[in-house]
């Protein structure tokens, strides 16, 4: 820019929408190392650290920036932060722009390569600069930020530090700089000494002379920096190639088995519209995975499956306890020939990093009950008559007997029918499981991966154990899988689980873990006492939905033989390892406590519960050879307690 009073506006830039660059942010490591001030203490709860803002090449999004200048005026004072900015024209990362103006003829020339339009401070902030010459020692800066960002006052006086110090690294007084602050940037009123011509064309032909030694000194130390980042680059642009090609590996693998289950694997946004559907959609169906997304659910389900669909998703996304717990449901879906068919399912919310739900994540099949709905009736009706005409000459029978023997008969088939489909699942999800286990493995044995993606797949393989457990556990409840016993210490089992605990309940209850110091061995099959403490503590949880205490105790008690308790049978032994769940919740009535063992009972709302929880405590105490004694008030809590054999 020349002499002129033309006002000038910044044109469009590189930098990137609401960034800063780092190549001056040189001044926040320098005046916390001159003042011995830990930099990374002023960058807590930031997303970078003091190496991210020593790298010129890096950027920062400017409220983190806003932020961290902010902080500065809780340690420094203004005359201190303007010094700093006046002494950052010794970074090195300033030698290009002191090369550059050392070029110039006069001194609003030099303000205009740092503080014009296009200078480089436009260049580094996003903010909008002009420069106006009032007189020959007189300038005005006006400073606007972009996108409506807001101002920041400390950023403004380190610049009117630079501003101040910029006369001075070419062997002037300082400038004398004032700052107006305004609701969209500041404005700087820039004072300096007149230099007359004469005087500054000898000091020009001085510092020609210097430059050109200084300008190849620099020049060489920018190339050894062009150089040493080209090489950086480089071997970030070959880590970033063979991550891509073990991304599109894992992704054909992916494809590989998602093509290939017999379930239909799902995901959609919140109002139900698809965005993925497995190709196994066709067979359930008749419609192609592109002609099922077009259509989307609320083509595919029935009008009141649709609706029902709808109002459970918006009761996961309500209930902050039920985010990472998946959700059974039961409806109908539109075949492409007119029919109509029973599915049943299972729905997961994908959280995101913040752990709020991105979208849903379902899995279906086709329910073989309700596709033979007609046929099951008819020979209940059969079977149950039969029943009742045998004992009618010998019990009397009523109407309310008759409805309880039919309620049983449905519940032992709906029993029946659902372990064939959770076996069946069960298998294929382990398979599935064991070929991601064995990728993992592959991937982890490579001596190419960087040591954050092999970071990742740790993850991956631990979190793929854990569900291998749960799939066991589950064949093992149905029976497909051999219950393996070994010596078990539940303390350790308890410990292990405390996190897992934790994140299951509500931040509203408090949870107590009290231990005890004597051996707590018994001969137990590890996946199941697993299960049954998480179901016991998850029906704690829904028993205090305003908040609560609950408590798990391990204790040891010398128990002399014994006859019956009030349910199962007891060993005779001398020593029993007990474990003890107790809530201070709303507690049961004598309905619920007659029926708690029953399967399906359950007092959830529909979708939520599958009434088998307290029903698979009962199987794994009886597979154990444990008793299970219970006590419940009304608003006051429930308290069960469970003893093993020791195995010692």
């Amino acid at each position: 820019m020349d002499d002129s009073n033309q006002q000038s506006t910044v044109q469009d830039r590189a930098l990137p929408p609401g960034k800063v660059s780092c190549r001056n942010l040189g001044w926040c490591v320098d005046i916390c190392r001159e003042q011995k001030l830990d930099l990374n203490s002023l960058l807590r709860n930031l997303p970078f650290k003091k190496e991210h803002l020593e790298d010129p090449g890096n950027f920062i999004d400017w409220h983190s920036f806003r932020t961290l200048s902010d902080r500065f005026l809780h340690h420094f004072a203004e005359h201190e932060i303007r010094t700093a900015g006046r002494h950052s024209w010794q970074h090195n990362t300033m030698a290009v722009y002191k090369l550059m103006g050392s070029l110039n003829h006069s001194l609003i020339a030099h303000y205009t390569l740092g503080f014009g339009p296009q200078g480089f401070i436009a260049k580094l902030f996003p903010c909008e600069l002009a420069i106006k010459k009032i007189t020959d020692k007189h300038l005005e800066i006006s400073l606007v930020m972009k996108d409506n960002l807001p101002p920041c006052r400390s950023f403004h006086m380190f610049l009117a530090g630079q501003m101040a110090g910029l006369t001075e690294v070419y062997d002037y007084e300082p400038a004398e700089v004032d700052i107006y602050q305004t609701n969209q940037g500041a404005k700087f009123n820039v004072t300096y000494s007149h230099v007359s011509p004469t005087l500054h064309k000898a000091k020009k032909i001085i510092r020609s002379l210097s430059t050109v030694n200084m300008s190849a000194h620099e020049l060489r130390n920018l190339n050894d920096a062009l150089i040493e980042k080209c090489r950086q680059l480089q071997n970030q642009s070959d880590n970033a190639h063979r991550v891509n090609v073990i991304k599109q590996q894992l992704e054909q693998k992916y494809q590989l088995i998602v093509n290939h289950l017999s379930e239909v694997v799902w995901t959609a946004d919140f109002d139900l519209n698809l965005d993925f559907v497995s190709p196994s959609i066709l067979s359930l169906s008749g419609y192609s995975d592109t002609q099922a997304k077009k259509i989307s659910l609320k083509g595919l389900l029935s009008p009141q499956s649709y609706t029902d669909m709808k109002a459970l998703v918006s009761t996961i996304v309500a209930d902050q306890r039920r985010l990472t717990l998946p959700v059974t449901f039961q409806e109908q879906i539109r075949h492409k020939n007119g029919s109509t068919l029973w599915i049943d399912g299972e729905l997961n919310l994908f959280l995101g990093d913040d752990l709020k739900p991105q979208f849903i994540v379902g899995v279906v099949r086709a329910t073989p009950r309700r596709v033979a709905r007609a046929q099951s009736d008819n020979v209940f009706s059969t079977t149950a008559t039969l029943k009742i005409d045998r004992r009618s000459a010998t019990q009397h029978t009523n109407k309310a007997s008759i409805n309880k023997t039919s309620d049983q008969f449905k519940k032992t088939q709906k029993l029946e029918t659902l372990g064939q489909l959770v076996g069946g699942i069960s298998h294929d999800f382990n398979n599935m499981l064991s070929g991601i286990l064995s990728y993992s493995d592959i991937a982890l044995d490579s001596t190419e991966l960087p040591d954050s993606t092999k970071r990742y797949l740790r993850e991956i393989e631990s979190t793929s154990q854990k569900a291998l457990r749960l799939t066991s556990q589950l064949m093992a409840f149905l029976g497909d899988k051999e219950i393996k016993f070994e010596t078990v210490d539940i303390t350790v089992v308890v410990e292990e689980m405390q996190s897992l605990i934790q994140i299951s309940l509500s931040s509203s209850i408090t949870i107590r873990f009290n231990y005890t110091q004597a051996m707590t061995l018994i001969h137990a099959d590890r996946v199941q006492i697993e299960q049954m403490i998480l179901n016991l503590a998850i029906n704690a949880r829904d028993a205090m939905s305003d908040g609560g205490i609950l408590t798990i105790s391990l204790y040891v008690r010398e128990t002399a033989s014994r006859g019956t308790d009030n349910l199962l049978v007891r060993r005779k032994t001398a020593q029993r390892v007990y474990l003890c769940v107790e809530d201070t919740g709303s507690g049961m009535t004598t309905e619920i406590q007659e029926n708690m063992f029953t399967p399906y009972y359950t007092t959830k709302p529909k979708g939520l519960g599958t009434g088998l929880g307290m029903y698979q405590v009962l199987e794994t105490v009886k597979s154990h050879q444990a008793s299970i004694n219970i006590e419940s008030q009304l608003r006051v809590g429930t308290k069960i307690e469970i003893d093993f054999p020791s195995s010692e």
